[in-house]
């Protein structure tokens, strides 16, 4: 009974996915979504495929609930003109209590053909697949059965999908992380202002490939003429509204800000009791406490354990145990104090969130003019750390870390053969964090993020970056 209602499924999902999907690459008024840079780099990958290139084969996107994961897949359904079905594995799993094997098999029965059998490019499509708990062994034995089948999936709580590719598996997959969405994309989607070709890409090679702070001044100032003339488009409380909303793409639309506020709180609640039970045996008395914890950090970015754990009435193990589930989720990021082991388990862990938005959710009970003054330079920290997420692993190895000192600078951002001190600004702001952190932790030079001019402090070895060029990044 329960195979014949499945294979009913599979058939009707053959039938109307296509009108399924297509909500997801419309707005509201019928016009169809830009597409995101990741979009490109999976095309390029669905299209080797179909010219008869064999890997890669198994493509999985993690990413945070809410970053427009589905859309994505839904554009490259589209895009894929060849046999293929989609699968919302948690719908399969949830509904019919079975396994994306049970699924193939009778797609397979639907057909008339086994995998193995299999003679032209076949595409499956396969959403929020860690519901599936043996998604990865599926996976892998799938590749093996043919070459002729490729495979796209998403999964929430990015850092749970990577821990449960194995070993054979992680040789065959191509992992492309999807992150919440930068402002230069949050300005496309939402007022179709394109960025200059190749701008975001040469901000980063600067920020990041500069051996020192003339280079990375000289090479910012190459495009100083094409940042100024993009900015010249822009309204200037879009950058407000993106910190607030704007990084999730589901809010962008919406110009009801108590809508889209309500829209991200049920995103965290889903994720708070649909993704930590999957990454931590927690008690149901923990998990209803794992709000008023997020709210106690996003009104403080250093956290003691220790305080924290007397705040909310819970052991430290238990407590650490849930910080590092909400880091697994890709709710938060945390950032070691820098130096040896021992000096990072002794003092505490800076941790920001994945988005400002989550940040400005749970403080969004405060008065609105406190929000932005007191906390826009939190709020700054978790911009910066959300472009440094996006750009900084293609630079190879690298350690991102804080200052813990009295007056230490921000971040200090490390590479095999220098680092950087980087202080984050919210307006107008000196140097002195910077430069007590360069001096302290030998750092090759300074870089202050700020709403101030271009500038190179050649004397103090420190190149102020305005806002508007990092925004673009």
């Amino acid at each position: 009974m329960k195979n014949e209602e499945l294979k009913k499924y599979i058939q009707n999902q053959l039938l109307h996915s296509k009108d399924r999907l297509e909500g997801y690459i419309r707005d509201v008024n019928g016009k169809v979504f830009h597409k995101r840079s990741a979009y490109f780099v999976l095309e390029n990958h669905i299209n080797s495929f179909i010219n008869g290139k064999n890997e890669p084969r198994i493509i999985v996107m993690p990413g945070l609930r809410g970053t427009g994961k589905t859309t994505l897949l839904a554009q490259l359904y589209f895009h894929a003109q060849a046999e293929k079905l989609y699968l919302s594995v948690d719908e399969i799993v949830k509904r019919f209590d079975v396994t994306l094997w049970d699924a193939i098999e009778c797609y397979e029965e639907l057909v008339g053909s086994a995998v193995e059998e299999f003679k032209k490019p076949f595409f499956l499509f396969l959403d929020e697949v860690h519901y599936d708990k043996k998604w990865s062994a599926f996976l892998k034995t799938l590749y093996d059965k043919s070459k002729n089948v490729f495979v796209l999936c998403t999964g929430s709580a990015s850092l749970l999908l990577k821990d449960q590719i194995n070993a054979d598996l992680s040789r065959r997959v191509k992992l492309v992380d999807i992150f919440p969405i930068n402002f230069h994309e949050y300005e496309m989607i939402k007022d179709n202002i394109l960025l200059p070709e190749n701008l975001s890409e040469n901000i980063a090679n600067a920020l990041l490939s500069s051996d020192n702070a003339e280079k990375l001044f000289k090479e910012l100032k190459k495009e100083e003429g094409r940042v100024k003339k993009y900015w010249l488009q822009i309204d200037r409380f879009e950058i407000k509204k993106y910190m607030k909303f704007g990084t999730l793409p589901f809010t962008i639309q919406s110009e009801n800000e108590a809508l889209s506020n309500e829209y991200i709180g049920q995103m965290i609640d889903k994720i708070i009791s649909f993704d930590l039970p999957l990454l931590g045996r927690f008690e149901v008395e923990t998990i209803s406490k794992v709000e008023r914890i997020l709210y106690l950090i996003s009104d403080s970015i250093s956290v003691s354990l220790t305080h924290l754990s007397c705040a909310v009435e819970m052991r430290k193990e238990t407590l650490s145990s849930v910080l590092m589930a909400l880091c697994k989720a890709g709710v938060l990021i945390r950032v070691a104090p820098h130096g040896s082991h021992y000096s990072q388990v002794r003092k505490p862990s800076k941790y920001l969130f994945a988005t400002p938005a989550f940040r400005s959710f749970f403080l969004n009970s405060l008065d609105s003019s406190k929000l932005l003054d007191d906390y826009q330079g939190s709020l700054f920290e978790d911009l910066a750390v959300l472009c440094f997420q996006r750009f900084i692993p293609k630079y190879g190895d690298f350690s991102l870390s804080y200052d813990s000192s009295d007056g230490g600078a921000d971040f200090i951002l490390g590479f095999p053969r220098k680092k950087i001190a980087i202080e984050v600004a919210a307006g107008n702001k000196g140097i002195k964090q910077a430069l007590f952190t360069m001096d302290k932790k030998k750092c090759d030079y300074g870089v202050i993020f700020c709403s101030e001019e271009l500038y190179f402090d050649k004397e103090q070895n420190i190149v102020k970056v305005p806002w508007q060029y990092v925004l673009l990044v």
